[in-house]
């Protein structure tokens, strides 16, 4: 059901194809991760593709984004999309990159209970500067200097 000529648009380097079949290409953004259905529609034919999104291939399902009139107007609007999300997350950390925060070292038990210096760090400033629960980091400390890096697992 899909043209050569549409094929090759979503065969392109900025896609990883993830399934094939008559009716649908599934694709993944090289860009944002996101993952895409573009999904041909024989019956109605002014808007011919529908487009499906989910933000992770682990997400269970995807919903629907929009309606296209042809292949190339979905792979507009699939590039278009991952501007915008790029463009949020480049403001996010903007936003977020300069928190400063003056936290206290207390001390609590440590190992047979010696006291040990002890630093909490919690609040919806940590979720907006992209540490979620459930997230690892690594911290580094150097010359009295605490890094504290989201640790990708993949």
């Amino acid at each position: 059901m899909f043209t050569r000529k549409e094929k090759k648009m979503l065969y392109d380097p900025y896609f990883e194809v993830i399934r094939e079949t008559e009716q649908f290409i599934e694709v993944r953004s090289a860009n944002t991760g996101h993952c895409w259905s573009v999904f041909k529609n024989i019956y109605n034919a002014p808007r011919k593709i529908t487009l499906y999104h989910k933000h992770k291939q682990s997400d269970r399902y995807f919903h629907q984004h929009r309606v296209c009139r042809t292949v190339v107007d979905a792979v507009s609007e699939i590039k278009s999309h991952d501007e915008y999300v790029l463009e949020e997350k480049a403001k996010q950390r903007e936003s977020t990159a300069r928190t400063e925060r003056q936290l206290k070292v207390h001390e609590s038990s440590g190992y047979k209970y010696k006291p040990t210096p002890s630093i909490l760090l919690k609040g919806d400033w940590l979720k907006a500067a992209g540490f979620n629960s459930g997230d690892y980091v690594n911290v580094i400390c150097e010359d009295g200097k605490l890094t504290i890096l989201l640790k990708t697992i993949c």
